[in-house]
């Protein structure tokens, strides 16, 4: 349906009028179809693995059928310890992750804070940064075994690059006017750390938390005098 409105100025004319279309409202069915297309792919896959298994269509040791395939993890879960080999992997993956990201904050506040450091650190991680995690596990597996050590390790290696990089760029990407700003209000650096580069370099911080491990890192603006 559409609404003509007529309007007069303060003069007394007559404003043609605007065509007015509303937009036609949108049932609850057509409202929820963009929530519900995510879960189309998994209906699928499950459904083809339904049909693919009791058709015989593969053999049940290479893919047996969704019912069986729930039974056995209830099977795991009460009568063996998958819950006690649950909890030795969320402590490995812990132990990793803090290690990880406390070596990244503290070197790579350092790396930020002084170009001392960051010139005595860079050809050295840059080098090591270059090699994929999975290309140490030889080493690690001679050196360390195959126990929770050596998977710690690879988790540390994997978590401190982003959380250094980000840690860094963040640091060295505190504008220059709050440095400017530090030196008019005359702060001690202690100051300066906590009250302007810290609530600035937050941001990037943070966000190591959530981007993949390749992450470019700000080694080519090192000094290099």
């Amino acid at each position: 349906m559409v609404a003509n409105t007529a309007f007069t100025d303060m003069s007394g004319a007559s404003i043609p009028a605007v065509a007015v279309t509303p937009e036609p409202e949108r049932s609850t069915f057509q409202a929820s179809l963009p929530g519900m297309t995510g879960v189309l792919l998994p209906i699928a896959i499950l459904s083809l693995w339904e049909t693919a298994s009791h058709l015989h269509w593969v053999k049940p040791v290479f893919l047996p059928t969704p019912e069986r395939t729930v039974a056995a993890f209830f099977d795991m879960v009460i009568k063996q310890d998958f819950l006690h080999d649950f909890l030795a992997s969320i402590d490995i993956v812990a132990q990793g992750f803090l290690y990880g990201a406390g070596l990244g904050i503290l070197l790579g506040g350092a790396a930020g804070l002084s170009r001392g450091v960051a010139r005595f650190l860079g050809p050295t991680l840059d080098s090591i940064r270059q090699i994929p995690a999975i290309a140490w596990l030889p080493l690690v597996v001679l050196w360390l075994g195959i126990g929770p050590l050596a998977k710690v390790v690879i988790i540390t290696k994997v978590v401190f690059f982003p959380v250094f990089l980000n840690t860094l760029q963040g640091i060295r990407g505190v504008p220059k006017e709050y440095i400017d700003l530090a030196d008019v209000l005359t702060l001690r650096r202690a100051q300066l750390v906590r009250r302007i580069i810290i609530p600035a370099a937050l941001p990037a911080f943070s966000s190591a938390f959530d981007t993949a491990p390749d992450l470019r890192g700000p080694w080519s603006s090192w000094p290099r005098d």
